[in-house]
């Protein structure tokens, strides 16, 4: 299945590829694309529906909780470049929405990634369906977001 076009992504964040981030060859871990995709996740949460981390006394019993994530790797990534991680959400379904990322560096596709958050209560211990203010921001936010109640985490 080929990738979306940068132009489907209205979500952007900026990270720069550290030392510290790099594995024995030299180029961004493997694992790192992860990180950074959960960066973007993470903000994007926080601008679209209003979440933040805050200290456990204060979470509200529904949150998320990945339950999927995969990664196509495209090019290598090295020290000192610029990432932009662009991010949307094209599907939402019963209790879970999917989230699209697509890398570049240097402007070019570094990879490509997706995954499945669901909505999760943590005193109860199951996926919930999704709190219908986050269904709102994420519509009004993605315009191409579709509703996909068919298949659900």
């Amino acid at each position: 299945m080929p990738h979306p076009e940068i132009s489907a992504f209205r979500h952007r964040c900026a990270l720069q590829v550290r030392f510290a981030d790099l594995d024995l060859n030299g180029h961004l871990n493997h694992a790192k694309y992860l990180t950074f995709m959960e960066h973007a996740r993470l903000e994007y949460t926080a601008e679209v529906l209003g979440i933040h981390f805050s200290p456990v006394e204060s979470r509200p019993p529904v949150r998320m909780i990945l339950a999927n994530v995969n990664c196509d790797y495209l090019l290598p990534v090295y020290a000192g470049q610029e990432v932009i991680v662009h991010s949307r959400c094209p599907r939402l379904g019963r209790k879970s929405f999917q989230m699209e990322h697509l890398l570049l560096a240097d402007g070019q596709r570094a990879a490509y990634g997706h995954s499945t958050v669901v909505a999760y209560n943590y005193g109860a211990g199951h996926a919930v369906p999704l709190p219908e203010t986050w269904r709102q921001r994420i519509t009004a936010y993605e315009p191409v977001a579709v509703p996909d109640e068919s298949r659900d985490a």
